[in-house]
């Protein structure tokens, strides 16, 4: 395999990220029946704020960027629309409503079903950037989308 190169870093960054959110999902599991789902997703957006706050704190955040507009590239390259308001619609629907439609599911479903059908994510992205954005996908791509997939489909077939 050429090309297929793994950082020491990125590896411990992605099995830090692993462990975080699965941590994540566990403890919302165990609060979920003494609390609703928003107030829990608050709690673990509050931690996480405090420690992205000492990581990265605020003030190198490039706030002038916020006022400009961009283009949105792929089939939308002549459509511009301001980074604040793109801001707004990560924020909101790429991170705030599926947290909390992913902790109130856990009301129904165990942790684990839960955090599983959420790796649909970047299968759902990979489509996304080949729709809009006219990507194209390796072998190696297109095996890790499979097991993904196949991960998920047996997950939820097996009892």
């Amino acid at each position: 395999m050429t090309g297929l190169i793994l950082s020491a870093g990125g590896v411990a960054a992605s099995r830090g990220a692993a462990c975080s959110y699965s941590f994540y999902i566990l403890m919302a599991e165990h609060r979920i029946g003494e609390r609703d789902a928003i107030s829990l997703v608050c709690f673990g957006f509050l931690f996480a704020s405090l420690l992205w706050a000492i990581v990265r704190p605020w003030w190198s955040f490039p706030g002038h960027v916020v006022g400009e507009s961009v283009s949105l590239h792929g089939h939308l390259l002549s459509v511009q629309l301001p980074v604040w308001l793109l801001m707004a619609w990560m924020v909101l629907l790429g991170t705030i409503i599926p947290f909390v439609l992913l902790v109130g599911a856990l009301r129904y479903i165990p942790a684990t079903r839960a955090g599983i059908v959420a790796m649909l994510e970047p299968v759902t992205g990979a489509i996304v950037a080949w729709v809009w954005l006219g990507e194209s996908f390796g072998g190696i791509q297109l095996l890790g989308a499979i097991v993904v997939l196949g991960a998920i489909f047996l997950a939820q077939s097996a009892r």
